[in-house]
């Protein structure tokens, strides 16, 4: 409005100089409304104009020259008082009633119509129009068709800029039949072909697409004869031919139009294969491409339109950003997330950076980053932006309504799932009427899309009938446009499988999913994720009509399908985002995958390969994708700022903002380090790998926390754990061990209880009847090696501590436990025969707060090491945030330093630092103290924060999301962690998992808890452990619980012997164990001792040795 106001200030301005010139000194006019002066300003022309000698011709051509700088600074108020001199001049010469003054009319109705005076624009546009019809009814045999065709082009422009659409439709339909007859006789002009550009321009407005297409057909005739097939033009009117037919989802045309232009545009001397004008036609061929499914044509075009875009305009230009989106789309289409995230990323930055936050640029990336997100599990983010850009294009008031109907569709989407379904419902039919309106209620894929989303909510809503009523009516809109074969036609005929499904009508259902599977199969287009949901919804549709069989054979296929995406797709992504992607293919048919173990033997086997190959996953991809970065010549200097960021982190006395701030920073390098390395080939083990590297007296248990699944009511039940046992002759047994709950309870209370003898046996006795008692009733007699992969709580168990109800006897006294993350490792344990030429390493009695020199530590010793009373190796680091010296560890150090020839670092040595630095050790040694924290804020008193400020720690800032920061080592100067600046005196799990120990067959951390960390389910241990694996180490050799100093110095001493003997790391703990059940002393006997440490990975002997 302000900027109308100033205008018309400023017509006024210019109409009052006009006046002193005509009639001389006046008196000063008030500001008046164009619409009651502009009578006057004519009357006064007139008179001026009366007043002047002079020739007609010449008066009128000096008139028209003023015209064009006027049009182009649109002062329609100078354009109002120049077009009434004209009228004055010609009215003069033909007399106010002449038809040659049409054309007069015409422009003074004009340009009243965009002043915005719409009473003055529609007087002089009826006198336009009576005039040229009169023209035209008096026109002389031998009157030009050109003359003609311009005469109901006039016309037709004056119903355009009056709002009468009838008017300008017939009169433009008319002009272009005899431009067509001046076509043929090949006598179009460069200005019929201008004008031609504007009624096709007024029929897209329209939304006409036909008739938009039938104007440049004629426009094409025109450009081929005038100027041939490699000339810019007729390449120009090609693409606005293919974009008319896309638009009419007439794609084949549209892709053959798009591809004569491009090859026009190359043939051009003046424009040649890399002019910036090929960007939109390539990109628009790209799209046209994939909806005709030539994926490998697309992406080839939209690169080629990048490169382009990037050589002309530079990589900081919204041109680059606009290619950099088309992409970022392609490849989410495709389900490569971590490719489409990186370049919406980019073209972000390069929009903010040009126009700020608040532009429809923004606000269109927002919204196709919020479509990313969903797709890689990270729904918070998914709806934030998707409400940012709703927002921002509402506020915008854009013209381009198909992006306020994408976000609206996508919030609507997202406000279903959050609860909020009435909302969404609501939303989304105005939104269909406004589009049924738009395209004046034809038939149009906008409308089938939208009935399709709107059915979807309807099905939130539990209004089934009503979604597949909608949905039905969207489907035969496809079909009557030829668009079956149309990817979110597919994707409705899925989801009306689903709705049939839930109401019972099964065979529909069926109908609906093949329908589905036809087409996807048809086009080309079965990617692993779309796939994989159709063919687990054909699981759970046969899964409720009891058919098990049939359910287990598309069940299987749907997770293999899965298993495949995440090995795709997860080493791209930053490690905080792998477990959400995995965690968004929770459907149906996943839920469904244990419960069905129950019901055949398709079902077990299918269970059994899912965990197989599902079980510590992550660990897996993360410790594959470590040994990548660590053989990279190329990755230099991310590589150095990641370690940097690592150790960062860990450094416990960071600043919580700082910790952030880091994170954010890690998460994207990590980004760009695995975005260059190579495709990690998926790989899925079969059962029967598994069971032939199985000997025969051996057998697998993986045990699985589950949740039984009501399929019928779409609900889960209590968890449960259940085992499945695998022997070597491919025999698959399922057992139900019970509620989680109480198993889960009954394992806290066996380790809690473990240093008091009576209570710690009655508990593991009950704990072994559940775990173990059940399947040695069924396990083969011959079956002396136990391979157990144990899930959650599971993982706490003291497995060797476990007895027998029947004989009283530790099961491990005549069976070999054997503990694995997943049975895949079983593949793996073929251990290379090749020695490590480095030394071991021990680290030992660390100086906690950097005071002591060697020999004061020795001495120390000596002092302390008569004395019986022991501490613990204590890992409640919310207790001791002053860590306490270990006399026993300096003993175990040392002694086997002298038993297996290692290099020792004690005292003020003993520091995160000797670790990482050190490189090829066959064996690491760290005894200690070990911590792991929960993630739950830290309760200290007053006094204590008082004297940790002093210390420059505080243990609250140890409270962090982050698992494998909360977990880790205290070394040499913890006391004082921010004494040194490049040295906390913590070495953090997820320091360790950065290192490169793929040359370590063995890790003992002799510490209290060592083996501790956050639980994850399918995914093990977070915690030392886990880190251990990543970092390439072949084992490791870790504690459940608190253990007495001196007895673990005792047992590790007497276990590195039996290691240095030849025996086997299984064999040497087995004999150590066995040695301290009937130890001289007492205390020493119990499992609290002995059973503390358990070994996993690799049980064979040490190639060191």
């Amino acid at each position: 409005m302000l900027k109308y106001q100033q205008s018309t200030k400023k017509i006024v301005k210019k109409s009052l100089a006009g006046l002193f010139i005509a009639l001389g000194a006046i008196n000063v006019i008030q500001r008046t409304a164009l619409a009651e002066v502009s009578e006057r300003i004519s009357r006064q022309l007139i008179s001026e104009i009366n007043s002047e000698q002079g020739n007609f011709e010449k008066k009128y051509d000096e008139l028209r020259q003023k015209e064009g700088p006027l049009w182009k600074d649109k002062d329609y108020g100078e354009l109002i008082i120049l077009w009434h001199k004209i009228e004055a001049l010609m009215s003069q010469r033909h007399g106010t009633g002449s038809p040659e003054m049409s054309f007069t009319f015409y422009n003074l109705g004009r340009i009243y119509s965009l002043a915005k005076k719409r009473d003055k624009s529609i007087v002089y546009a009826n006198k336009a129009t009576a005039l040229y019809n009169e023209k035209i009814i008096n026109a002389e045999k031998d009157i030009s068709v050109g003359q003609l065709a311009i005469w109901h082009y006039m016309i037709g422009r004056i119903g355009e800029y009056t709002k009468d659409e009838d008017l300008a439709k017939s009169q433009y339909a008319r002009s272009i039949d005899l431009y067509k007859e001046k076509q043929a006789i090949k006598a179009l002009s460069r200005s019929d072909a201008k004008r031609l550009k504007k009624i096709s321009g007024y029929y897209w407005s329209l939304r006409d697409h036909l008739s938009a297409e039938n104007v440049w057909k004629l426009q094409l005739d025109y450009r081929l004869a005038k100027f041939g097939n490699g000339d810019g033009r007729t390449a120009y009117a090609y693409f606005q031919l293919g974009r008319l037919n896309a638009a009419q989802d007439k794609y084949i045309k549209a892709k053959n139009y798009l591809r004569n232009s491009i090859q026009s545009y190359e043939g051009s001397k003046s424009i040649g294969e890399n002019h910036s004008v090929l960007i939109n036609v390539l990109t628009f061929y790209s799209d046209v491409a994939m909806e005709t499914l030539n994926f490998e044509e697309a992406e080839a075009a939209l690169l080629r339109a990048h490169k382009i875009s990037k050589d002309s305009y530079g990589p900081n230009h919204q041109r680059y950003a606009h290619t950099l989106q088309w992409l970022a789309l392609f490849y989410l289409d495709q389900g490569q997330y971590n490719k489409s995230l990186n370049h919406i990323d980019q073209a972000i930055a390069i929009n903010n950076d040009i126009y700020g936050p608040n532009h429809e640029n923004i606000a269109t990336n927002m919204h196709n980053k919020s479509l990313i997100m969903g797709r890689m599990g990270r729904h918070d983010e998914e709806y934030d932006l998707a409400l940012k850009a709703f927002n921002l294009f509402s506020e915008l008031e854009l013209d381009n309504e198909e992006r306020l109907d994408s976000s609206i569709m996508n919030l609507s989407r997202l406000k279903s799932q959050r609860g909020e379904i009435e909302d969404s419902v609501n939303l989304v039919k105005k939104l269909l009427e406004s589009i049924k309106a738009r395209f004046s209620g034809r038939n149009h894929s906008q409308v089938a899309f939208t009935m399709g989303h709107l059915g979807y909510l309807y099905s939130r809503a539990k209004q089934y009938t009503k979604a597949i009523d909608i949905t039905k009516e969207g489907l035969n809109m496809y079909n009557s446009l030829g668009l079956e074969d149309d990817l979110n036609a597919i994707s409705y005929l899925n989801s009306l499988g689903v709705y049939y499904s839930i109401i019972g009508k099964y065979d529909l259902a069926e109908q609906a999913y093949f329908g589905v599977l036809e087409h996807r199969s048809r086009i080309g287009m079965n990617t692993k994720r779309s796939s994989g949901l159709i063919e687990g919804n054909l699981a759970v549709l046969y899964a409720k009509q009891g058919m098990n069989s049939k359910s287990a054979k598309y069940l299987r296929k749907s997770l293999r399908r899965n298993l495949e995406l995440f090995q795709l797709e997860g080493p791209y992504m930053p490690r905080k985002y792998r477990s959400k992607f995995i965690r968004s293919f929770k459907d149906d048919s996943s839920r469904l995958v244990f419960s069905s173990a129950f019901k055949s033997k398709a079902g077990a086997l299918i269970a059994l390969e899912y965990r197989l190959n599902r079980q510590g996953l992550l660990a897996e991809i993360e410790k594959r994708q470590t040994q990548l970065i660590n053989n990279s010549q190329s990755l230099g200097p991310l590589i150095v700022r990641a370690k940097t960021i690592v150790n960062r982190l860990s450094d416990l006395t960071l600043e919580q903002k700082d910790r952030e701030d880091l994170m954010q920073e890690q998460e994207k390098v990590e980004g760009k380090i695995y975005g260059m390395l190579p495709q990690l080939k998926p790989r899925i083990i079969t059962i029967d790998q598994i069971s032939k590297a199985l000997s025969a007296n051996s057998v697998l248990i993986e045990y699985q926390k589950y949740y039984p699944y009501d399929i019928d009511k779409r609900k889960y039940q209590e968890p449960r754990y259940m085992a499945i046992m695998l022997s070597s002759s491919n025999k698959i047994d399922v057992l139900d061990l019970g509620y989680a709950k109480t198993i889960d309870t009954l394992i806290s209370q066996s380790v809690s209880a473990i240093n008091r003898l009576y209570e710690a046996n009655n508990k593991l006795e009950e704990l072994s009847a559940y775990l173990i008692d059940p399947l040695a009733k069924i396990m083969p007699e011959s079956a002396n090696i136990w391979y157990l992969s144990p899930d959650s709580e599971i993982n706490r168990v003291p497995f060797a501590a476990l007895r027998s109800p029947q004989t009283g006897q530790y099961y491990s006294d005549s069976k070999k436990i054997r503990l694995l993350t997943t049975g895949r490792e079983l593949l793996a344990q073929a251990a290379s025969n090749k020695k490590t030429e480095g030394n071991a390493l021990i680290l030992a009695d660390p100086s906690f707060e950097l005071t002591s020199s060697i020999d004061e530590v020795n001495d120390n010793f000596k002092l302390q090491s008569k004395d019986e009373t022991s501490l613990l190796r204590s890992a409640d680091i919310n207790a001791r945030i002053q860590w306490n010296r270990l006399p026993g560890t300096l003993k175990e150090g040392s002694e086997i330093s002298e038993i297996i020839s290692a290099d020792l670092f004690l005292g003020d040595s003993a520091t995160p630092n000797a670790v990482k630095n050190s490189i090829d050790n066959p064996i690491i040694h760290v005894a200690s103290h070990a911590f792991y924290l929960p993630n739950q804020p830290v309760q200290v008193t007053d006094s204590e924060l008082e004297s940790n400020a002093k210390r420059g720690f505080s243990p609250l800032q140890l409270t962090t999301e982050h698992p494998l920061i909360r977990s880790g080592i205290a070394l040499a100067g913890a006391n004082n962690p921010s004494s040194r600046s490049n040295d906390d005196g913590y070495l953090t799990a997820l320091e360790i998992a950065q290192l490169n120990w793929e040359s370590t067959e063995l890790v003992v951390i002799s510490a209290c808890q060592s083996g501790r960390g956050d639980i994850e389910d399918g995914d093990g241990v977070y915690g030392l452990k886990r880190s251990i694996a990543v970092s390439g180490a072949k084992s490791s050799l870790l504690s459940l619980w608190n253990v007495d100093d001196a007895a673990t110095a005792a047992f590790m001493t007497m276990f590195y012997t039996k290691l240095k003997q030849g025996l086997t790391k299984e064999d040497s703990l087995l004999e150590t164990q066995a040695e301290f059940k009937s130890h001289e002393k007492v205390l020493w006997r119990q499992p609290y001792v002995w059973a503390a440490f358990q070994l996993s990975g690799d049980w064979g002997p040490l190639h060191k040795f």
